[in-house]
């Protein structure tokens, strides 16, 4: 599968030699997909949506996350409430965690008919304790149902080893001078992985 701007779903079934459109039902820019098998898949997007397939597909359910705004000020709220969905990703049918804006991180246990919260561990971290502060995570992946890291904006990396109860930033990034983004990652099961930013970065995580 490939998406993009405008609601584009594209999938292949022959290695990318040809590919058909899939019809998603938004206009929305689709940043990132995750799937478990053929069949059951989601999809996320601007404006707090994600989409999710049970046929390979042939059709898109469309759903809204409803961010929280508590401790936020008023000025505040209209830019928190509908967060930028950049990634997404499933360990199973049931356990999956989507990132976007504003530091959003959200955890499903249910296959995604419900999404909580986990990103207010990070706030009081890093001097930042503004919920508008927290880094944009662009990029989300979990080795298993505790084992998981994000990477976003000023090449802020943050782990979690309980499931996503607490998030913690890592030393990995403080010994990247820059602080342009980083975008995504592939872990491996041994504790290493990789992780891609701007200025062609590629960091090397290892256990």
């Amino acid at each position: 599968w490939i998406c993009g701007q405008d609601g584009l779903i594209l999938h292949t079934t022959d290695g990318g030699e040809t590919w058909q459109k899939q019809e998603s039902g938004i206009k929305l820019s689709i940043f990132a997909m995750s799937f478990i098998d053929q069949n059951r898949g989601w999809a996320v997007a601007q404006q707090a949506t994600y989409l999710h397939t049970t046929n390979g597909g042939a059709s898109w359910e469309e759903g809204r996350i409803e961010a929280s705004v508590e401790g936020v000020s008023e000025e505040a709220t209209l830019a928190l409430v509908d967060p930028t969905l950049y990634d997404i990703y499933f360990l199973d049918d049931k356990t999956g965690w989507m990132v976007g804006e504003f530091g959003k991180i959200y955890h499903s246990t249910d296959g995604g008919v419900t999404w909580k919260e986990q990103q207010n561990a990070l706030l009081g971290q890093a001097g930042i304790d503004d919920a508008l502060n927290l880094p944009t995570w662009f990029g989300v992946r979990f080795v298993n149902a505790l084992e998981g890291t994000v990477v976003g904006l000023e090449g802020k990396i943050a782990k979690t080893t309980d499931g996503g109860q607490t998030w913690t930033y890592t030393a990995e990034d403080l010994a990247v001078t820059s602080t342009e983004p980083f975008y995504a990652l592939r872990l491996t099961g041994d504790g290493g992985g990789w992780i891609v930013g701007a200025r062609a970065r590629v960091l090397e995580l290892h256990e």
